[in-house]
């Protein structure tokens, strides 16, 4: 929530629900003096019940943070104020090199040395983070695509679904039934959600943003279809949609030549999908060899709140429902 002077954009705390008047300011992301651009994390606020990162709707740079670390704060505050103008330079800081006494090595001098753009740092300092603190583990599985690109074309026609419909549908069922997968890590603890909130990894200019898509259980295959095509459109014009409200994020690769990939966790969220393009492969049916469409999942789990046979049965189960998806075009 910005409001605009003539010199900086003053940045509030948002109201998160109806009617509630007070949060934490549980952390802050930013320092005076840092460049920032449209969806960079400033802070994070905590309620009795979760988490929320709260992104910068500008490019600009920190001027001075109104509020301290660990305060209950009104909604509506000045939480900081953005400048409108970057500063010529960046303030140099040392290198993790030169922090341990390892000498920098010459330039090339045909090669170009830049700072990361704010957006790419943003990305760095959140899956650095993830990496650090959330111990991952991956498994795989492949699944016959031919019954869920059959249940694609169907849905296009009809209701305008997109593959990446089905498949957050599909993820929604098993978010439902098995509740670690709604989880998030909070001060050492497991906030369980009510509801299946999943994020959906999406492409932009330098970068990548997560729109979430809310309460996925409670929607008909059509409402998700209009719902994710609105949440996408604004990720791609810089508007990030729910941000630290997810649990579980899809990325998908199938309209690229990727086969199969890894993804690494989002924080705060529990685990991520990361689905390749269906591709055909030779495979022995009743005695014989055919040809057959396949798609290879992988799945990246947070070891603290999902362990192995928990993840084993994700896969199992999302394998047969996308292998019999009928249930998924039934509102």
């Amino acid at each position: 929530m910005n409001t605009e002077t003539p010199d900086a954009q003053v940045v509030r705390i948002p109201e998160l629900s109806s009617g509630m008047q007070h949060v934490t300011l549980f952390r802050w992301l930013v320092k005076p003096g840092d460049i920032v651009d449209m969806g960079t994390p400033l802070f994070e606020l905590e309620t009795d019940k979760a988490a929320f990162v709260v992104e910068s709707e500008v490019a600009g740079t920190v001027q001075s943070l109104a509020l301290t670390e660990g305060a209950l704060v009104r909604t509506g505050s000045v939480a900081c104020t953005l400048g409108n103008a970057l500063p010529a330079a960046a303030t140099a800081c040392n290198s993790p090199a030169e922090t341990l006494g390892i000498p920098r090595l010459p330039i090339p001098e045909d090669a170009t040395l830049a700072p990361l753009s704010p957006m790419r740092s943003a990305i760095a300092r959140n899956l650095w983070y993830s990496k650090q603190t959330a111990p991952h583990f991956y498994m795989k599985t492949e699944i016959n695509a031919e019954p869920l690109l059959d249940a694609y074309q169907r849905q296009k026609r009809i209701c305008k679904a997109s593959l990446n419909d089905l498949l957050v549908r599909a993820c929604a069922r098993l978010l439902m039934k098995y509740p670690a997968f709604r989880s998030q890590m909070v001060d050492g603890k497991a906030l369980t959600l009510a509801s299946a909130n999943i994020s959906i990894a999406v492409a932009v200019e330098d970068g990548l943003r997560v729109p979430v898509a809310m309460e996925v259980e409670k929607k008909t295959l059509s409402e998700l279809a209009a719902e994710t095509k609105v949440i996408i459109q604004k990720a791609r014009a810089g508007q990030t949609q729910n941000a630290g409200k997810s649990t579980f994020g899809i990325s998908n690769l199938t309209a690229t030549d990727i086969e199969e990939f890894i993804a690494i966790i989002n924080p705060p969220e529990s685990a991520i999908l990361a689905i390749g393009k269906p591709h055909e492969e030779a495979r022995v049916v009743n005695g014989e060899i055919k040809p057959m469409l396949r798609m290879t999942f992988w799945l990246s789990s947070d070891h603290r709140l999902i362990d192995g046979v928990l993840a084993t049965k994700f896969l199992t189960e999302l394998r047969k429902i996308l292998e019999a998806p009928e249930c998924l075009e039934i509102d």
